[in-house]
C-alpha cells in the first residue's frame, strides 16, 4: 500500500471565506470553531493520513467550490488546496472476520426430537416377520443401527442447498388456506418442511444454506414396498448479508387478488 496523504489548505478567497468554512464544517469538522481555525490559520492541514483517491477527492470539494455561496464571479476555484505525503506511513486496512451464524435445528442421535415417529418406524418394521430391514441394521436408532450407520452401511441421503422460501403462502385460494412453509433446493429438486418446531428455532431466511442428512428404512409388504424416510441431521448456515432477505418471498395469487 503506498504513503498516506494530508489535505493542505493553502489560501481562501475573501469574498468565499465563510462558504469555505461552511464547506470545511460539512465534510470534516463539525464543530464551527474548529472549523474557522482551519480557514484562517493559513496554510492548514484540512484532513490527514488519507489514501490518495480520498484526498484528490476533498482537494476537488473545497478548491471547486462545492457548497460555496456566493460562487466567485468570475468562476475561479474558492480556495487552493494541495496535497502532500504524510510523515505517518500508511498501514494495511484489514477488514474484520464476518462471524456466521450456524447451527445444528436437530440431530436424532443427541436429541429425542423425533422419538414419536422413530417408535412408529419400528412399530412398522415388527409387523413384519422376519423383517430383512431388521436383521441386516436392527431397529431405529438402536445401538446396532448406529453402529452400521458409522460404518457406512446405512443408505444415507444428503439434501443441501440455498432456501427459496420462508413463510406463508396460499393452498387454496378460494378457501383462504395458507400454509406456513420453508424451501430450499438442492441440486434440481425442491426440499419443502412445514415450518413447525424446529424449523422455527433458527431465523432462517432466504439465501442461507441449509443441509438434510437422511436414510430410509423399508418395509416390504404382502403389495408394496413401503418406505419410510428419517431426517437424522438438519443443519443450518448464514448467507453473506447481501444474499439474504429477511421477508418471505411474495408469491403471485392464483386468483390474482
Amino acid at each position: 500500500m503506498g504513503p498516506w496523504f494530508d489535505v493542505v489548505l493553502e489560501a481562501v478567497r475573501q469574498d468565499c471565506k465563510i462558504g469555505v468554512i461552511k464547506v470545511v464544517r460539512n465534510l470534516v469538522h463539525r464543530r464551527l470553531v474548529r472549523a474557522r481555525e482551519v480557514v484562517e490559520v493559513l496554510p492548514s492541514v484540512v484532513r490527514s493520513r488519507l489514501l490518495l483517491d480520498v484526498a484528490e477527492g476533498l482537494r476537488q470539494q473545497l478548491e471547486h467550490g462545492y457548497g460555496v455561496i456566493p460562487w466567485p464571479s468570475e468562476r475561479g476555484p474558492a480556495c487552493h488546496v494541495t496535497l502532500r505525503i504524510s510523515s505517518q506511513v500508511a498501514e494495511p486496512v484489514v477488514r474484520p472476520k464476518r462471524v456466521y451464524q450456524q447451527m445444528t435445528l436437530f440431530d436424532i442421535r443427541t436429541d429425542d426430537s423425533h422419538a414419536e415417529y422413530i417408535a412408529d418406524v419400528n412399530r412398522g418394521l415388527d409387523a413384519e416377520p422376519g423383517n430383512p430391514y431388521l436383521t441386516r441394521y436392527g431397529h431405529v436408532c438402536s445401538p446396532g443401527w448406529w453402529a452400521c450407520f458409522d460404518r457406512g452401511e446405512l443408505p444415507i441421503e444428503v439434501l443441501s442447498g440455498p432456501v427459496t422460501f420462508v413463510g406463508s403462502r396460499p393452498v387454496c385460494v378460494w378457501y383462504g388456506e395458507t400454509e406456513d412453509v420453508i424451501e430450499f433446493v438442492s441440486g434440481i429438486r425442491v426440499v419443502g418442511y412445514d415450518r413447525l418446531d424446529y424449523w422455527t428455532a433458527a431465523p432462517i431466511c432466504v439465501g442461507d444454506l441449509v443441509t438434510v442428512t437422511r436414510t430410509v428404512a423399508g418395509l416390504q409388504t404382502p403389495g408394496r414396498l413401503m418406505r419410510s424416510e428419517i431426517d437424522l441431521r438438519v443443519e443450518w448456515v448464514t448467507a453473506h448479508d447481501e444474499q439474504r432477505q429477511a421477508e418471505p418471498v411474495a408469491v403471485p395469487d392464483p386468483a390474482g387478488n
